[in-house]
This record gives C-alpha cells, sequence and structure tokens, in this order.
C-alpha cells in the first residue's frame, strides 16, 4: 500500500526553500549592478580622487616601489573603494 505525504511531513518537506523576498548575506553583496562602463569610470575617478592628495613623499615612492593599479584591481574590491569615498549612490543606484 503506498502512503501519501501530508499533514507535517508535507510541511517539512517545503520548508527548505527561500522565500521570495530572502535578503542577501554580506557576502552576496550584489556587485553586478553597475554596468561595465561605470566600472571603468570607476577606475578612472579613483586614480584622480588619489592623484590629488597624494604628496611628494608618497609619490616618490610610488614610483620608486611601485602601484598595482586600478587597471588590475578585481570588481569587487574596486567597487567596494569606490562606494566607500563617493558613496552607493553616485551613478543614481539605489
Amino acid at each position: 500500500m503506498e502512503r501519501k505525504t501530508t499533514g507535517q511531513q508535507g510541511k517539512q518537506k517545503n520548508k527548505n526553500r527561500m522565500p521570495m523576498n530572502a535578503k542577501l548575506k554580506k557576502n552576496e553583496y550584489p556587485f553586478s549592478f553597475y554596468a561595465d562602463d561605470q566600472v571603468e569610470q570607476m577606475r578612472g575617478l579613483l586614480a584622480n580622487y588619489w592623484s590629488e592628495r597624494l604628496d611628494g613623499e608618497t609619490m616618490a615612492e610610488v614610483l620608486l616601489v611601485g602601484n598595482e593599479g586600478y587597471d588590475k584591481l578585481d570588481r569587487e574590491t574596486l567597487i567596494v573603494e569606490f562606494e566607500s569615498i563617493y558613496g552607493e549612490n553616485f551613478f543614481g543606484q539605489d
């Protein structure tokens, strides 16, 4: 004889599904909502921002030791740094 799944067992099965309005966890930050051209603009804006603020001693150290540059920075790290300086709404994001 075949038993149907009802009652508690049926409810238990659906319990593991994510609700449609589930919030993202901290490490699931949606870095993808920036368009590629915006990310490229971020690189230039950050470079200009820091070039105006570096003193002669710091510039000499960069020239001696080097700097990896924003072109080589991964998207996630770039966005975090950009938002820490310009804020999350620079490009009109909500």
